[in-house]
């Protein structure tokens, strides 16, 4: 059974392998790496091999005879080349181009509408009438519009001061 002597090669960072840190060139007294050995065993995991992979850590020396070789040590195998696919030339088909939309200008006329509602206020419509937990339930993002419908200046009016004036102003 073999050993493996391993050795951080990152020069600003340490490397914790089982649970043991490896100090780097820098982080440590004597300015040398810090080295450990290894079984077979914990040499061939996954996570050892990943750190030899990205040069984190450098076999430095092999004791004894490896039963198998090490996994770091065996050339990944060539994947095999993909077959390029048949070129098929079909002429596409141009699309016709959507025909451009209008674009409404009812737009304008409504807003012009609705500042002369705004000026005059016709008698047909109803005005909605809320109760007091609906408004209350509302944030006053949402409540200064309904008060200002209701000819209501909410400015430095606190939350329930607005909710009363539009609860006022719906008695009368």
């Amino acid at each position: 059974m073999a050993k493996y002597l391993i050795r951080n090669n990152r020069k600003n960072r340490i490397v914790s392998i089982r649970g043991r840190i490896l100090a780097s060139t820098q982080s440590s007294v004597d300015n040398k790496p810090g080295e450990m050995w290894l079984s077979e065993e914990i040499y061939s995991k996954k996570s050892v091999q990943r750190l030899l992979e990205l040069k984190r850590i450098v076999l430095v020396r092999v004791d004894g005879e490896p039963s198998a070789p090490p996994a770091a040590a065996a050339p990944p195998a060539p994947k095999p080349a993909p077959e390029p696919e048949p070129v098929v030339e079909a002429s596409p088909e141009p699309e016709p181009e959507p025909a451009p939309e209008p674009e409404p200008e009812p737009e304008e006329v409504e807003e012009d509408a609705q500042e002369e509602e705004e000026e005059e206020p016709e008698p047909e419509e109803a005005a909605q009438v809320y109760t007091e937990s609906e408004l209350s339930a509302l944030t006053l993002p949402y409540i200064r519009p309904i008060a200002s419908k209701a000819g209501i200046d909410t400015s430095g009016m606190r939350k329930a001061d607005i909710i009363q004036a539009i609860l006022d102003s719906q008695e009368s």
